[in-house]
């Protein structure tokens, strides 16, 4: 649960900042009207390295979330995540957050049987 406060905050940080951060790196983060231009290839690689982050985060706290957490990706798979990262975007709710953020939500869409093993 530690893990999910310090991940929490980590994101209101990368929130409060990207503006600044994208003003200063070109590069910047990926966005939404980013996203649409992506290739279906392109958008599965991007969620790839979002999820690598996440397991290696979740690994080096030891989180009990871990072997669920490999489990859904191991059994839903990249293109699920990947099609309800965008279901949660077609709400247009987060459309001016990182696609990371968004990435979450498609991923805790995809992996609700998962939680609680």
């Amino acid at each position: 649960m530690i893990i999910v406060k310090y991940i929490l905050c980590f994101a209101m940080v990368i929130l409060i900042y990207s503006n600044t951060i994208a003003a200063e790196y070109p590069l910047g983060f990926v966005m939404p009207y980013n996203w649409a231009d992506f290739t279906s290839k392109q958008k599965e690689l991007y969620v790839s390295g979002v999820i690598d982050g996440q397991i290696f985060m979740l690994y080096g706290a030891s989180s009990p979330e871990l072997k669920p957490f490999l489990e859904c990706v191991k059994n839903e798979g990249i293109k699920t995540i990947v099609n309800q990262t965008e279901l949660y975007l077609g709400f247009g709710d987060d459309i001016k957050n990182p696609m990371p953020w968004a990435i979450a939500q498609g991923v805790g869409m995809a992996c609700k049987k998962y939680r609680n093993k």
